[in-house]
């Protein structure tokens, strides 16, 4: 078959609904509508980035005496956070404490064994078992009276080992 016949004409469709979800994207209502849009503004007042160095000279200065602060309390909270993280079961203690005081008498147990005796007495199933004993004595006949395969010949010449 050549490409020819395989191939089908272009539709005069073809692609209109991709292009109508990529318009509808450029221009999407919903975050122009909502929460006052998401557009930038040239006069936007709400949001000031502070270009100083001034204050970041000053926050520095104060950081100092916390960071001395915070490294004498640093062991306390090691202690206090090991302390924290410790899960303890009560339950656990409460059965270590019952159970030494408790113990239950011990019940017998029940033999599996039932002496050669069949425990299932279903007709159907007392049949099944004599039939799958018959078939695998019957096999055991059979395999019996095949004559043994013959013992490999051994080969005539013998080669060195190293």
């Amino acid at each position: 078959m050549t490409d020819d016949k395989v191939r089908r004409s272009i539709r005069s469709t073809a692609g209109n609904r991709y292009d109508a979800l990529l318009r509808s994207e450029e221009k999407d209502e919903f975050y122009e509508g909502h929460y006052g849009g998401f557009t930038e503004e040239e006069d936007d007042n709400d949001f000031s980035g502070s270009s100083s160095s001034d204050e970041s000279i000053s926050d520095s200065s104060s950081d100092e005496g916390e960071e001395s602060e915070a490294e004498s309390n640093e062991p306390e909270k090691i202690e206090r956070k090991r302390k924290k993280n410790v899960y303890k079961d009560p339950s656990k203690s409460m059965r270590k404490i019952e159970s030494a005081s408790f113990t239950a008498p011990k019940k017998p147990k029940l033999s599996n064994t039932t002496n050669g005796e069949r425990k299932s007495s279903r007709k159907h199933t007392t049949e099944q078992r004599h039939e799958l004993e018959q078939t695998i004595k019957t096999r055991e006949l059979v395999e019996k009276k095949k004559k043994p395969k013959k013992a490999e010949s051994q080969l005539s010449q013998v080669w060195p080992t190293k």
